[in-house]
């Protein structure tokens, strides 16, 4: 039931995406290729396939068949497309386009389970949404996704959804896209409570390979409260906010992004969360073919997964693609409570092995090791340890080996580099800790993760 709510809006989202191949009187292989867009797309849970079609001067239909992957008999739901447009002509390949209008919605009767059909028809107007599409001559596709708003009594409690929008603009490859999400509230029988204010979103990305986008994206929740009568817990979460940029130098994606909490309000002795990850110097032809194996994995059989080791050497490949020497990832998280700040920083750095992609002569779990540097720090103030649990671990003698204590800060600083092992200013060979493990060949190694 869930994975079917959350396939309606993934389908939509991806209709609008690839709808500037619904144009003119070519518009039906147009529109096969949209399909394998879409499936490319929804690979890992939905294959949708082509129903029926009818082709107009001015005016196409199309109904889409839309199923769960590796069940091509059972019919989840059905899209319709209703296409407005011009006589003149689209190139096949989607070079040019025709002025079209196009409005896709669920076709309601198609749904298998009755009771998603009752949740469906609770929506306002009985529709959960309905799509517009406007794609122009040449080939920049507007669109409008109205999401309705949906106030459902059940057994269990009470749901209520605002209702949201999303509007798109894309062209060659570039994709502006500004969203509005209501609010939704859920109270059960037991007056347990969740409620989430209306959120923002903004996309700015431009595709730079397949599946693989530069640009930002960025969703703001104002705020996320929980409630219990039974229990008396209240929370409360402030301005929360996603984040990412993804930039190109050359052939290599630099990309940063995180999550912040400005404020929490909770019994947990927690003010404040700001997390943030970057890795620089990802490969995008890598990242290209990374996407394509785990896709191709994911769809084989039983039987074909009893050979372990072809498996093993194509998720192997498939990491080997993603960095070459320079790579780095870097991890930061800031906590704060009432005692103070507590800062963790990891910084993963990929030296290579000497040759031209870094790991031509890497076979070992030793080889890999020697290939990066490792460096991993904690500067936390004592008094916002001491209100947390976490202060009677930095009293146990196996943290006191990691951790400094002077009184006013917990400190640790940890790194790994030429197969040596260095805690603060303490060296000891990785030898002495991993032994035969550092012979353990690779392919193995990395399969293991």
């Amino acid at each position: 039931m869930k994975k079917l709510l959350l396939a309606l809006p993934l389908v939509a989202g991806a209709s609008w995406a690839g709808s500037t191949y619904y144009a003119g009187t070519q518009a039906q292989p147009a529109y096969q290729k949209l399909l394998t867009e879409l499936n490319a797309a929804a690979s890992e849970m939905l294959v949708l396939e082509e129903a029926n079609y009818t082709t107009g001067f001015t005016q196409s239909t199309a109904v889409t068949n839309v199923t769960f992957l590796g069940f091509p008999d059972n019919v989840l739901f059905q899209l319709k497309h209703d296409i407005q447009h011009t006589p003149i002509g689209s190139d096949p390949e989607g070079a040019r386009f025709s002025a079209s209008s196009i409005n896709t919605t669920l076709v309601k009767e198609s749904i298998a389970m009755e009771e998603l059909r009752q949740i469906v028809a609770s929506f306002d107007g009985g529709e959960p949404f309905t799509l517009y599409t406007d794609v122009g001559f040449t080939g920049t596709v507007v669109s409008d996704l109205q999401i309705s708003s949906l106030s459902l009594q059940t057994d269990d409690g009470e749901f209520a959804f605002d209702g949201g929008r999303y509007e798109a603009t894309s062209i060659n490859g570039k994709i502006d896209i500004n969203g509005l999400i209501g609010q939704l509230a859920y109270t059960d029988n037991t007056g347990n409570a969740i409620n989430v204010a209306g959120s923002s979103a903004n996309f700015d990305l431009q595709q730079v390979g397949i599946g693989v986008y530069t640009g930002e994206q960025g969703m703001t929740f104002p705020s996320l409260s929980y409630t219990s009568e039974v229990t008396g817990i209240d929370v409360t979460l402030e301005d929360i906010v996603f984040d990412s940029t993804t930039s190109l130098t050359g052939d290599k994606l630099n990309s940063e992004g995180g999550i912040s909490i400005a404020a929490i309000n909770s019994p947990l002795p927690l003010n404040s969360i700001d997390w943030a990850i970057a890795m620089n110097g990802i490969s995008v032809d890598g990242l290209e073919n990374y996407i394509s194996t785990m896709n191709k994995l994911m769809d084989l059989g039983a039987e074909q997964w009893q050979d372990p080791d072809t498996i093993d050497s194509s998720i192997t490949s498939a990491y080997k693609g993603l960095i070459s020497p320079g790579a780095e990832f870097t991890n930061k998280l800031i906590l704060t409570n009432d005692g103070g700040d507590v800062i963790g920083d990891v910084n993963v750095s990929f030296l290579g092995d000497g040759s031209a992609n870094g790991m031509d002569s890497m076979a070992t779990l030793g080889d890999l090791l020697q290939a990066i540097t490792l460096n991993i720090e904690l500067d936390a103030d004592a008094p916002a340890i001491d209100l947390t649990p976490a202060a009677m671990l930095m009293m146990h003698p196996m943290a006191q080996q990691y951790i400094l204590s002077d009184g006013q800060k917990y400190t640790s600083n940890i790194s790994v580099a030429n197969l040596m092992l260095d805690v603060n200013g303490n060296q000891q060979p990785l030898e002495f800790m991993l032994g035969d493990e550092l012979n353990a060949p690779l392919d193995s190694a990395m399969a293991d993760y």
